[in-house]
């Protein structure tokens, strides 16, 4: 639907409820689009309308989510940590894969502004959530964690996350050879040449232009 159709049926709806369900609806249809910024709107207002904390933590964390895709970082922390913070687990409405999600976003941030530490932290909680999540997130989340644990020099498990990466990828998937280069690099840290030479020669396999 479009905005004015939208507009006319938001007028028409008459309990709470049923708007948060439509703001919701449109919200995702603009991230859909990538509309970010629409879509963070709308995320609002029903956010504003909700009274469930852990639907409050969902509207929270889709609103930080729109902020992290615009690259409004001190915002989308903002709204991620209190998404965070609004979750109870162990009540009603509890959605384990927005949980998951929220952390996974939160170990990017913090990973980003140089809180490898903090990053890891959240990674961690994002794994306890793991069958929960896509497929591009679980190979992106070991990715993550073994960058924390090379950027902290514990290279050994460093390597255990980026094969854990590769397991959750295809043969020739694009983001292997960037696993591939993470594996030589590790090994290479731990004075294991021949296992990075194994490697590295993966990587020339799928991208033989690669210096």
């Amino acid at each position: 639907m479009d905005q004015r159709e939208f507009n006319s049926r938001l007028a028409r709806t008459g309990s709470n409820q049923e708007k948060i369900v439509l703001l919701d609806s449109y919200a995702e249809s603009l991230f859909e689009k990538e509309n970010y910024s629409g879509a963070s709107e709308h995320y609002a207002r029903a956010l504003k309308l909700e009274k469930q904390p852990n639907v409050q933590a969902y509207f929270a964390g889709r609103i930080g989510i729109c902020q992290f895709n615009l690259g409004n970082d001190r915002e989308a922390l903002r709204q991620l940590l209190k998404s965070a913070q609004l979750f109870e687990p162990d009540k009603p409405e509890f959605m384990a894969d927005m949980y998951g999600f929220v952390y996974f976003h939160l170990g990017s941030l913090l990973e980003y502004h140089g809180k490898t530490a903090k990053s890891l932290e959240a990674r961690r909680v994002c794994e306890q959530y793991i069958e929960s999540q896509e497929k591009d997130t679980r190979w992106m989340l070991y990715a993550g964690i073994s960058r924390n644990y090379e950027a902290l020099g514990k290279h050994d498990q460093a390597i255990q996350y980026s094969q854990k990466a590769i397991e959750v990828l295809s043969d020739n998937d694009p983001g292997l050879a960037y696993l591939y280069e993470s594996m030589a690099n590790n090994h290479l840290s731990l004075k294991q040449y021949p296992e990075a030479l194994k490697y590295f020669s993966k990587v020339l396999e799928l991208e033989p232009e690669f210096e």
